[in-house]
């Protein structure tokens, strides 16, 4: 049996850590796995097939810099001298992970990383930032550089264009009979039958998702039609920013912040469409969920994968918040059914990622 290791941050509540969780338990009866966390934390883990091996790989925090420095470089060492090319493949999945990479590296020849996010929107399309990035990461050195949707490969391609044979789109897999179940399962929700229910999901990060484009357009759209409600699920490190854009949009009887919730797609099932006004995305795992659930989607990114264009599925709103507030002042309930085949999509990315491990 073949021996895989992982690397990522933690299994904290996250599109990312839900579908690498996923993609896990999907591999564990075909390999040997091997987990390393830099925070052994999160409430995924429990989540995990058994057989799955989960250590933590935890940076020094030291005020000064020389001994934080030391202890890090002393670390790696060891870890160096145990795990040499010790697995058949290694991937560093959180891909801004400095350590990941390393590690990922370091334990085998046929090493990946694994590309979320649209670095170059991330980067204000700033090609040298762009390169800058992905040079710390040691990104000559991968075998493999996995993207999770076309844009995001294409864009990469341009700016490494020496690694073009190195690139390939597999997106996340999807767990839809999980979410389906959970859809169906008996929770109190606060929506209300003589409201428009929009619902967000997702990392409270501002820099991509855009909360201050969101609520703004929010405060325009509901001058016009009041009976708008917006609920947001999730916490991150702009929840402050979100609570007081509300504040400031005089929002408090339309927003409502729910935290971060494990398994939302009661939500999802019940509410009237998903909404996202992000700056940019890889592929978003809360669209495709939208997607098993047949619920109606407003946003402003629309990314495609070998399987799943979202310009095919999506209401596409433009970045201007005028605009969006009119799309949303004029919305109009409605059901969709999209009938896509998860089971046919989900086989097709595994086949690719095994083709990949098995090289």
């Amino acid at each position: 049996m073949k021996k895989l290791l992982f690397i990522s941050k933690n299994l904290e509540i996250g599109g990312m850590e839900k579908a690498l969780v996923i993609l896990l338990n999907n591999l564990a009866e075909k390999y040997d796995i091997t987990l390393i966390l830099e925070e052994k934390t999160g409430p995924f883990l429990n989540d995990l097939n058994k057989s799955i091996k989960v250590s933590e790989y935890s940076l020094a925090k030291d005020k000064l810099v020389l001994i934080r420095r030391l202890k890090n470089l002393i670390h790696k060492t060891i870890w160096k001298l145990k795990n040499k090319n010790k697995y058949d493949f290694a991937c560093n999945y959180a891909t801004y992970s400095l350590i990941g990479s390393y590690l990922a590296r370091v334990a085998s020849c046929n090493s990946a990383l694994y590309v979320h996010s649209n670095y170059y929107e991330a980067f204000n399309k700033n090609a040298d930032a762009y390169k800058n990035f992905f040079d710390s990461l040691s990104i000559n050195d991968f075998k493999n550089i996995i993207f999770v949707s076309k844009e995001s490969k294409n864009s990469f391609d341009l700016i490494y264009s020496n690694l073009k044979d190195r690139t390939c789109v597999i997106n996340n897999l999807i767990d839809y009979e999980y979410i389906k179940a959970k859809s169906l399962e008996k929770v109190n929700l606060p929506f209300k039958k003589d409201k428009i229910n929009l619902l967000f999901v997702g990392r409270l990060d501002n820099d991509s998702k855009n909360f201050r484009r969101m609520l703004k357009s929010m405060h325009l759209a509901i001058k016009k039609n009041p009976q708008l409600n917006l609920y947001i699920i999730g916490d991150g490190k702009d929840k402050k920013l979100c609570e007081d854009l509300t504040c400031q949009y005089n929002l408090q009887n339309n927003v409502f912040m729910l935290g971060a919730i494990k398994d939302p797609y009661q939500y999802f099932y019940s509410s009237d469409a998903i909404l996202l006004t992000s700056n940019y995305e890889g592929f978003p795992v809360v669209l495709v969920e939208a997607l098993v659930l047949n619920v109606p989607i407003i946003s402003t990114i629309s990314v495609s994968d070998t399987e799943i264009d979202l310009q095919d599925y999506i209401l596409k709103i433009p970045f201007d918040e005028k605009e969006i507030a009119k799309t949303l002042a004029n919305y109009k309930k409605k059901k969709v059914n999209y009938n896509l085949d998860f089971a046919k999509i989900n086989q097709k990315r595994i086949e690719k990622l095994i083709k990949i491990i098995e090289k």
